[in-house]
């Protein structure tokens, strides 16, 4: 009855899915088409062949850009192979449209070696990342889970608090969502459907929980954004401790 069940459950799945991607691509059709439709279309003067040149705004292709890619991640499918598929195929729109040249694409690792490879502040990521890493490898987040747990056993939920708690140190550790959720979904996901949390409760505490590092500094991303901004990282750690705190003590409520 169970595999009956989960069999059926599968199938919604991929049928989901299918539909969300044909929805995906008729939004994109229909976006261009509407960018299209929006631009002018004006005669080219100056060659005198009444030859005709499509205007399309930017921010259309943006917006098109953008809904293509949200009904594209809510359909299931990689999303690397999303991110990957959707770049070519608008950077194909745009240089076919002429909102670039083709120069830029050959500049892009000078650019990078330039501005990213040469600054300072940026040097603290690779630092973050390597530190989660570390915690991974090394068991003591294990450890950490544990210890957590035992101080919070006369509490009701103790594991899902345990959890957010873990991820609120976590988030202060490595700085990136993606070692603090990946650590907490190996480590705790199959002791909290072994001790009978349902499956969509577990996932929310672990995601929940993981998002924290995204705002607990030190985060990367505050670090990212304060280079983009010209302004202190100092600060902007100072600006977020007080709503990654709360945040977090709204989790454990």
């Amino acid at each position: 009855m169970s595999q009956g069940v989960s069999s059926k459950t599968t199938s919604e799945r991929k049928v989901a899915m299918i539909l969300l991607f044909f929805v995906g691509v008729i939004v994109f059709i229909g976006a261009v088409a509407v960018a299209f439709e929006s631009g002018n279309l004006m005669a080219s003067e100056e060659i005198g062949r009444g030859e005709a040149i499509f205007y399309v705004s930017q921010e259309y292709i943006s917006i098109a850009m953008f809904l293509t890619l949200a009904i594209l991640l809510f359909s299931g499918y990689p999303v690397a192979f999303i991110l990957g598929g959707l770049s070519m195929l608008f950077g194909m729109l745009g240089y076919y449209l002429d909102m670039f040249s083709l120069i830029e694409f050959f500049n892009f690792v000078p650019r990078i070696w330039g501005m990213a490879a040469e600054n300072l502040v940026l040097v603290a990521v690779p630092a973050f990342v390597y530190m989660g890493v570390m915690l991974e490898r090394s068991g003591i987040a294990n450890d950490l889970l544990y210890c957590v747990q035992v101080l919070l056993r006369r509490v009701p939920g103790a594991l899902a608090l345990a959890v957010t708690v873990m991820g609120t140190i976590l988030a202060a550790m490595t700085g990136i969502i993606g070692a603090s959720v990946t650590m907490m979904t190996a480590l705790a996901l199959p002791t909290m459907m072994r001790q009978g949390y349902s499956h969509a409760l577990a996932t929310g505490v672990i995601a929940a929980s993981g998002t924290l590092g995204i705002l607990i500094p030190p985060s990367i991303m505050l670090i990212i954004m304060a280079d983009l901004m010209a302004i202190s990282v100092g600060n902007v750690f100072m600006a977020a401790v007080v709503p990654g705190l709360t945040l977090a003590a709204f989790y454990l409520i």
